[in-house]
């Protein structure tokens, strides 16, 4: 994508999991779920590298909000673009409360299994908003 003017107040949010590039958008805003608590994101937004923790992320252009989990990862953050790098990426209109419930539930009390429960955790928070 081509790098837009100042005036537009867009970055591009890229989303890569280890399949590959799963979204590839401008955005005005995005909200994420870090380590050390929730980052949000405009245009002009100063350099970072940030930990995130499993939970939703949020981005916004113009008045349409979209939410989707995350797995937990990397963002690195510039000026113009947002890349978030994660294991697991699913948008909130994919994903199904059952389905999910069923998941955990088939975990059960498996310490080793930690992960897939904080990312169904992620998934469910997503649902919520």
């Amino acid at each position: 994508m081509a790098k837009e003017s100042a005036s537009s107040q867009t970055f591009e949010l890229e989303v890569v999991t280890p399949g590959g590039v799963v979204l590839k958008e401008a955005a005005d805003e995005a909200l994420l779920d870090a380590e050390d608590g929730e980052i949000g994101v405009f245009p002009g937004h100063m350099s970072l590298i940030s930990l995130l923790k499993p939970g939703r992320m949020m981005y916004r252009r113009g008045e349409e909000r979209t939410f989707a989990a995350v797995d937990g990862g990397v963002v690195y953050v510039t000026a113009d673009k947002v890349q978030v790098m994660t294991r697991n990426f699913a948008p909130a209109s994919g994903l199904d409360k059952a389905s999910i419930q069923q998941s955990i539930e088939s975990i059960g009390d498996d310490p080793t299994r930690a992960p897939d429960i904080a990312w169904y955790e992620a998934c469910l928070k997503t649902l919520a908003c």
